[in-house]
């Protein structure tokens, strides 16, 4: 019973983790899209990949869980399903430059 309870916590907090994330960066909805950028969503999840192993991250243990793009960024959110709550980290994707800016860790 203990062990489902903190899966329930888990995932909702890795839902509200990402829908304020998402209201932070103006991102209303999923559109799919690069925002116009012309760059995929497979080459953002691969700058993003990249730039998280560049940063000691063991991203083999991590699943993309979105990727979510606006006319300036993008966001990729990796999850460790297997992980504790709070295993979860987003890169953030410049799409002018193609280069990731930034992790943002689970809390």
């Amino acid at each position: 019973m203990r062990r489902s309870r903190s899966r329930v916590w888990a995932a909702a907090l890795l839902m509200a983790t990402l829908m304020v994330a998402l209201s932070f960066t103006g991102l209303a909805c999923a559109t799919g899209g690069a925002g116009g950028s012309g760059m995929s969503k497979d080459d953002q999840v691969r700058i993003a990949t990249d730039y998280a192993r560049q940063q000691g991250i063991a991203v083999e243990k991590y699943k993309v869980l979105s990727v979510q793009s606006d006319k300036g960024s993008a966001h990729v959110l990796f999850h460790n399903e297997n992980g504790p709550p709070g295993d979860h980290f987003t890169v953030v994707v410049d799409l002018a430059s193609r280069k990731a800016t930034r992790l943002v860790p689970g809390e």
